[in-house]
């Protein structure tokens, strides 16, 4: 009796786990967690990945709809960008992932990047909806099809004219809709990159962009594919004397709000 009862609950489980795996669209990769980071090393194609991390074991309303949406989405926008599902078969695995959520900045679930050429152009957290991907889609494909500079360089002499300290954010849906936000003649980087960043947080706001204020340029060098560290170590170079930046501004500065 023991052994029937024992057979029964292995066999209702491994329906259970097929089922949960049952999402299937011919434009979309399927890859699980343990081969997440690897495959993204070696997909590195002309085209940028959308990524998004999911589950369908229902407990994860937020990532039921999710899925429905991205399900449209990649068939409609298959020839612009690469999707690829990363599995989990419970939502709440990914807290067994701790290199994932350290190396992407995972939130909770479910979440989508955009990567290209191993960098991350934008993130998304819960359920989001069909026109803010779209949005978000288009607004990676700028950055990488036509270039910051190709929309920004109308503008920029009268900055690259002026004394230091200086900096520049941008956030970019399409060549029509962007932010540019300039800070020039500070005391000191810190105090550029601050207030530049506090400028281009608010006209984003109101304008309802969807990308996110990034940091374009740091005095004469453009720093827009630099990561944190490497934008510290340029804010260090800079000074006069070492600038530390405290934590209640940093989150301004480099998160990308």
């Amino acid at each position: 009796m023991k052994k029937l009862i024992f057979a029964i609950i292995i066999y209702g489980t491994t329906l259970f786990a097929e089922d949960i795996n049952k999402f299937e669209n011919s434009y979309i990769t399927i890859t699980s967690p343990k081969e997440m980071i690897n495959f993204i090393k070696n997909n590195q194609q002309q085209q940028p990945l959308f990524i998004f991390l999911s589950s369908e074991d229902g407990e994860c309303k937020h990532c039921e709809h999710f899925n429905k949406t991205i399900d449209k989405v990649a068939d409609k926008r298959a020839g612009d960008i690469d999707f690829v599902y990363v599995s989990f078969p419970r939502y709440k695995d990914i807290n067994n992932y701790p290199e994932i959520i350290k190396k992407f900045h995972i939130l909770g679930m479910p979440t989508s990047l955009i990567v290209y050429k191993d960098k991350v152009l934008d993130t998304t957290f819960g359920n989001t909806k069909q026109k803010r991907i779209e949005t978000t889609i288009d607004a990676a494909l700028q950055k990488i099809n036509g270039g910051v500079e190709s929309i920004i360089d109308k503008n920029i002499q009268y900055y690259l004219d002026a004394n230091s300290y200086k900096a520049i954010y941008v956030a970019i849906d399409n060549p029509n809709s962007y932010v540019y936000s300039t800070s020039i003649g500070q005391t000191s980087p810190l105090d550029a990159l601050f207030k530049a960043s506090k400028k281009c947080i608010k006209e984003r706001m109101r304008k309802s962009l969807v990308d996110r204020c990034k940091l374009y340029m740091l005095e004469d060098e453009v720093v827009y594919e630099k990561d944190e560290k490497q934008i510290r170590e340029i804010i260090k170079s800079l000074s006069p004397t070492e600038e530390i930046i405290p934590p209640q501004k940093v989150k301004t500065i480099f998160s990308k709000i």
